[in-house]
């Protein structure tokens, strides 16, 4: 019955519907742009301009795999086990550990968990690059 109430107040007001959804958008500098919606005929909402709203790429870089698995074993601890500690998965882990391309952030949670500097951990080739 909420739900009814809800659809039936929505299709008599779409003005205030449409005043609620904007105030509802906010992404930070593409607020504006989010901001300029119109009404479609039944109250339906039309160029929400949510497309805008995306985080910004993160930059990648290059790790250096093999000196990430030695400090891990020198710890002790399994790819698991470090994941959980990072709250990352696994695959977190090993794909870092395989030199595939990880963000700098994951780069920063490796240093501080392994006590090295984080350009320790980058390979010496690796330029960062945005994915």
């Amino acid at each position: 019955m909420a739900w009814t109430h809800l659809m039936a107040t929505r299709q008599r007001d779409p003005a205030q519907h449409s005043e609620e959804r904007k105030s509802d958008l906010g992404c930070g500098q593409n607020r504006s742009r989010a901001m300029q919606m119109t009404s479609g005929e039944n109250g339906t909402m039309i160029g929400s301009g949510l497309e805008d709203c995306q985080m910004p790429p993160t930059p990648t870089v290059i790790p250096n795999g093999a000196r990430i698995r030695e400090l891990r074993e020198a710890t002790g601890l399994s790819a698991a086990e470090l994941g959980a500690r990072l709250r990352r998965h696994v695959t977190t882990i090993q794909n870092a550990e395989r030199g595939r391309p990880v963000s700098l952030i994951i780069i920063g949670q490796l240093s501080r968990a392994l006590g090295a500097q984080p350009a320790e951990l980058i390979a010496d080739d690796s330029t960062p690059e945005r994915t």
